[in-house]
């Protein structure tokens, strides 16, 4: 800690990693300062490490878990996808839901997609459907099991709030060209 305020994060981040092996896993102020430091220092093995173990404890937040998804994101998505999950159940933050949707999405697991998805209850789904991220996801897992009416309706339902984004009206028009809606291209 006297090295972290005197500015001297990399002595800080050495001094961590030669007593991490012998420091418990409830020690979470270590694990917290850990990842935090060897994040800002972009030591990122050393980053997993930290947030693996702190985001375990009540103290972590949402934002400690976004660090460790992106950390593990590029190597295993999967597990990604699952500490995204885990993430929404203990913080209720859509944008958790999106992400672990939006990965599982990536690595085709529909499986995954059709649990969480079928899983929501109707206040998480109301709450979910008025991020237009979501809606576009469910709608391309929906055309993906022929489900084009479902599809098209959540496509719809993302472009009354959102007319002008161009994710979204670039998803629309491809569904439609993609489905031969004709009718509903022309508007």
């Amino acid at each position: 800690v006297s090295l972290i305020r005197g500015n001297q994060l990399e002595r800080a981040l050495d001094a961590m990693r030669t007593y991490e092996a012998r420091v418990p896993e409830e020690a979470t102020e270590f694990w917290n300062l850990l990842g935090q430091v060897a994040w800002e220092l972009r030591d990122y093995g050393s980053a997993e490490r930290g947030y693996q173990r702190f985001v375990k404890t009540p103290q972590a937040r949402v934002s400690d878990w976004s660090r460790l998804i992106d950390l593990v994101r590029p190597q295993y998505p999967a597990q990604a996808a699952d500490l995204a999950m885990q993430a929404y159940r203990r913080f209720g933050a859509v944008d958790q839901l999106v992400l672990a949707l939006e990965v599982y999405g990536e690595i085709r697991d529909t499986p995954a997609l059709s649990r969480i998805l079928s899983g929501l209850n109707a206040d998480a789904l109301a709450t979910a459907e008025q991020d237009k991220r979501f809606l576009l996801i469910r709608a391309q897992f929906n055309q993906g099991q022929k489900k084009t009416g479902l599809a098209w309706t959540d496509l719809r339902r993302a472009l009354q709030p959102f007319p002008q984004e161009t994710d979204v009206v670039l998803a629309s028009l491809w569904f439609l060209i993609d489905t031969g809606r004709s009718d509903d291209l022309a508007p």
